[in-house]
């Protein structure tokens, strides 16, 4: 039988907060099957379902992420998890950098007010940088 870590961890986090799978697959918009499935490794979960994961059990997203790449490793599969997640295409062989996960992880924490103030102050940034 192949290995489940993303399973496994799934598991572990809904027992150690005591919450059932129904309750869990209530929080994700799904049937009990399905997130059963996610724990046995029959299916992989989508990656919204992962960042919701990650917020009930207040967990960084990336670790399952992580978990969710070394159960298949292939590069179509790591190319479209970074860009469904991250939005923005990127190469099988390209990796956000440890600085970059952090600053989205800061990002994903503020309001769209703030959110929409960082982008503008990004822009000017980049526009200035531009015109050296």
């Amino acid at each position: 039988m192949q290995e489940n870590p993303l399973g496994e961890y799934l598991k572990t986090l809904r027992r150690r907060c005591g919450y059932s799978q129904e309750f869990v697959a209530s929080k994700l918009n799904i049937i009990r099957q399905t997130y059963s499935h996610y724990e046995t490794g029959r299916i992989m979960p989508p990656v919204d379902s992962l960042y919701h994961l990650s917020k009930l059990y207040n967990v960084p997203v990336d670790s399952f992420f992580d978990l969710a790449l070394s159960n298949d490793g292939s590069a179509a599969m790591q190319e479209e998890s970074v860009t469904l997640f991250y939005g923005a295409p990127r190469s099988a062989n390209a990796a956000l950098t440890k600085e970059e996960k952090e600053l989205l992880q800061y990002y994903r924490l503020l309001d769209s007010r703030d959110r929409c103030d960082i982008l503008q102050f990004m822009k000017i940034k980049c526009s200035r940088s531009d015109s050296k």
